[in-house]
């Protein structure tokens, strides 16, 4: 089965897809497997190339991932602020850096992150971009796995919060981003048939 949205093959029983979040009807997935089989080599079908094409290609976009986080940790920080300065008054934060601060910020949303995702499957970032996370058969991912995705952005995407080297981070993970999705259409499309 394929997603009609995003042409990701998906579970037979997934009520989401696990690549662009997409609400599945058994409608659309019947009629959608119908219209992408890949027939046996014997009898290639020449004119479906565009539509397989069309099928593999899966949108990565890294400036909405990027955007949407930042928008997560500028909410998370307004909200540590207020808190502060609700219980310990408006002076509560003199004295404390701002990079520490900011790291502390960075570090308590992973956990923050992942309740979210484990529970609606976005974040508020999120949820302004139309974006959900989702596994493979569509469902939101547990809270284990949510918070392992979160440590993971924290200290390889973010580099735990430290300037320079976090924006180097970033690069690396925006190149491997971009390398990774390029190797997975020519996969794709090399197991198709489809140059």
């Amino acid at each position: 089965m394929f997603c009609p949205k995003c042409g990701k093959e998906v579970g037979k029983d997934a009520k989401f897809c696990g690549f662009c979040g997409n609400a599945l009807t058994k409608e659309d997935l019947t009629s959608h497997a119908q219209k992408y089989v890949i027939q046996e080599a014997s009898s290639p079908i020449i004119e479906q190339e565009t539509d397989i094409k069309k099928a593999t290609v899966r949108e990565i976009r890294p400036w909405v991932r990027y955007f949407a986080r930042n928008i997560d940790y500028l909410i998370a920080g307004l909200t540590f602020g207020f808190m502060m300065g609700l219980f310990f008054g408006p002076n509560a934060l003199d004295g404390v850096p701002d990079l520490a601060s900011g790291m502390f910020i960075i570090f308590i949303w992973i956990f923050i992150e992942a309740i979210l995702l484990s529970s609606w499957g976005t974040t508020p970032g999120k949820w302004l971009f139309k974006t959900t996370i989702r596994t493979e058969n569509g469902e939101k991912p547990n809270f284990s796995s949510a918070i392992g995705r979160s440590f993971s952005v924290w200290l390889k995407g973010y580099a735990i919060g430290i300037p320079f080297i976090s924006l180097i981070t970033l690069l690396m993970a925006y190149d491997k981003l971009t390398k990774d999705h390029n190797n997975y259409l020519g996969q794709r499309s090399w197991v198709s048939g489809v140059t």
